[in-house]
């Protein structure tokens, strides 16, 4: 009798232990695409604002994990996007590409973010965007959400 109380009582226990580690961690649903394929090799991955230094963040395919002093921190500063950094190893290079994307805060707040990188070496990406890119970039970025979409 006295063994069946203790083993409810540690199941209990482990439960709200177990709750209170997610509680603090935050979720976002974020798939990278690069060349139309999800990026499977994403590593070094940063995120920040330009007015703070960048963090070293957990990406698995599809999430990134952010604790609750990270997301608030990010959520609250007078910066309108947050910054990506990360490096991919692609298929038929040999080193790993960097990459460096701006989302705007209020995509965080959506149920997914997904990050569409076009890489300009590749003929059909550069005849179709090589006129839209930015500060000589070597890629194009699109962002979608469920409500939006951002070419850079």
């Amino acid at each position: 009798m006295e063994n069946n109380k203790f083993n409810k009582i540690f199941i209990v226990a482990f439960i709200l232990m177990q709750s209170l580690f997610y509680a603090q961690c935050k979720k976002a649903n974020l798939l990278i695409m690069i060349d139309e394929n999800p990026s499977l090799t994403i590593s070094d991955f940063y995120i920040g604002s330009s007015l703070e230094e960048n963090i070293k963040v957990k990406y698995s395919v599809g999430s990134i994990d952010l604790n609750d002093d990270i997301y608030t921190k990010l959520m609250n500063n007078q910066s309108e996007n947050i910054n990506l950094s990360f490096e991919a190893i692609l298929p038929n290079k040999p080193f790993a590409s960097k990459y460096i994307v701006s989302v705007p805060k209020t995509f965080f707040n959506q149920d997914y973010i997904i990050v569409n990188i076009f890489n300009l070496y590749h003929k059909k990406y550069r005849k179709k965007y090589l006129k839209l890119v930015k500060n000589n970039k070597e890629y194009y970025v699109v962002l979608e959400t469920p409500n939006s979409m951002k070419f850079d």
